[in-house]
């Protein structure tokens, strides 16, 4: 998910790209820690599925995408 997320002085700034993984649109369905939270609860609710099926690396684990968040976003 931290391809479509940058750093501008030390400040995460977002491009409204669309996750390939979760779907989420950057800089609109994630603009603070509930909305990133919620999107995720929904997102699991609903299969955790990677959105675009035919780019989904082979190796790609679940599990191992939620371990990979960083605390403050959990």
């Amino acid at each position: 998910m931290s391809r479509c997320r940058g750093l501008i002085d030390d400040e995460l700034f977002s491009n409204s790209e669309i996750c390939v993984c979760c779907n989420v649109q950057f800089g609109y369905e994630d603009t603070g820690i509930n909305s990133v939270r919620n999107f995720r609860e929904n997102w699991i609710k609903n299969g955790a599925k990677f959105n675009i099926r035919h780019i989904q690396p082979k190796n790609w684990n679940f599990e191992e995408q939620l371990e990979s968040i960083d605390n403050k976003w959990k």
